[in-house]
């Protein structure tokens, strides 16, 4: 990854962590349930190949259909050839808005919202490091999936997400992603 001048926006990494705390502090007025959910899957970053993603998250129902879901999640990817290894990074946190549509003991849910991604890189050469650098984008994912409620308390997810971390069209930084993951969320 090439260095580049804007890596680092500290006013936009204020503001989101400003936002997901007001976000959170106002969502337990809501009159819903709160879920807490872990879940794995594949991601597919620009110019990095699929790696397993992990990610965490918890749901703030704030009436029947909506609800608001800060979330955390990671994932890495390592190649080596010739002995020459390179490793990319993202750690991200988002809160996004969401629609539920219940359907019985299926819940569909779709929904937008902002994420900071923490993304890194690093080039080894034989055990040497050649190479290293991060940085710090905003970025904006939207996701739909649906919850298969088991019991009262637990149920399984699916979902698929995609996020634009850079909107800057010229940006060689951009490392937008796919990802398709589920899990378990736990009714508090």
């Amino acid at each position: 990854m090439q260095r580049s001048e804007t890596a680092v926006r500290p006013r936009a990494f204020g503001g989101g962590l400003v936002l997901a705390g007001a976000l959170l502090a106002v969502a337990p007025a809501g009159a819903g349930d709160v879920w807490l959910g872990a879940g794995a899957g594949q991601v597919k970053p620009e110019g990095v190949n699929a790696t397993v993603v992990l990610g965490a998250e918890l749901r703030l129902e704030l009436g029947k259909h909506f609800a608001l879901q800060p979330d955390i999640g990671h994932w890495q990817r390592s190649e080596t050839v010739s002995g020459v290894a390179v490793k990319a990074s993202d750690l991200s946190f988002g809160v996004t808005a969401l629609v539920l549509l219940p359907a019985g003991p299926v819940r569909f849910f779709a929904g937008a919202g902002p994420s900071i991604h923490h993304i890194g890189g690093d080039v080894d050469y034989y055990g040497y490091s050649v190479a290293s650098d991060s940085l710090t984008r905003m970025g904006v994912g939207v996701l739909g999936g649906l919850d298969v409620g088991i019991s009262r308390t637990v149920a399984f997810f699916l979902a698929a997400r995609y996020d634009w971390v850079s909107l800057e069209t010229d940006d060689p930084d951009s490392i937008n992603q796919r990802r398709i993951y589920g899990g378990f969320r736990l009714r508090l």
